[in-house]
């Protein structure tokens, strides 16, 4: 997806589009909403992508659980690490 098509569906310039990318600029909130409706018209995994992009661990939140260290027969340390998401 280009900046220029987010720019149109959004009905702003690109130039603020280019900024959001190159992170010289954040967008407001109403704007983050606009912005997952219009990806989704568009592209709905562009929208996934984009909210688990920017809003992470906010909304999407993943516990590490890391069990004791274990040694192994050479005599290192490693970590079993089990990741989950709820629901």
């Amino acid at each position: 997806m280009s900046q220029y098509s987010l720019a149109a569906a959004l009905d702003i310039e690109r130039n603020s589009v280019y900024r959001w990318a190159n992170e010289k600029r954040d967008p407001s909130a109403e704007t983050v909403v606009e912005i997952v409706r219009a990806l989704k018209s568009m592209n709905p995994q562009a929208a996934e992508d984009f909210v688990n992009l920017y809003l992470g661990n906010e909304i999407n939140p993943t516990f590490a659980v890391l069990e004791p260290a274990i040694r192994t027969k050479n005599g290192n340390r490693s970590f079993v690490c089990a990741v989950t998401r709820p629901g």
